[in-house]
């Protein structure tokens, strides 16, 4: 992994500590496309700081672990991570449930 990358890396995974979803924003293009298996395809930066900003109110204790290292080829990053936490927050309208995932 690039030094770039390796950097590029820690400041997201320091924004999503600070649950600062403007700093996690920052770091996709303004026509990016995020896969997510909570919010499922989420085009453009507006969108990406919105899904954030709904987990963490959802979520706001929530903390992230990588897993294996990341896949780079040409202008795509692929990297999978596991979300721990706790649904405190009630999540896409539904009630909190205060269970762990």
């Amino acid at each position: 992994m690039s030094r770039r990358t390796a950097v590029l890396l820690q400041q997201w995974i320091e924004a999503f500590s600070l649950r600062d979803s403007v700093a996690l924003a920052s770091h996709y293009t303004e026509n990016c496309v995020l896969e997510s298996p909570s919010f499922g395809t989420v085009s453009g930066r507006n969108a990406v700081q919105n899904a954030f900003h709904t987990w963490f109110t959802s979520f706001p204790a929530t903390r992230v672990e990588f897993g294996d290292r990341p896949v780079i080829t040409a202008d795509r990053l692929v990297h999978t991570i596991i979300t721990v936490g706790t649904d405190t927050g009630g999540f896409l309208g539904q009630p909190a449930t205060g269970r762990p995932f």
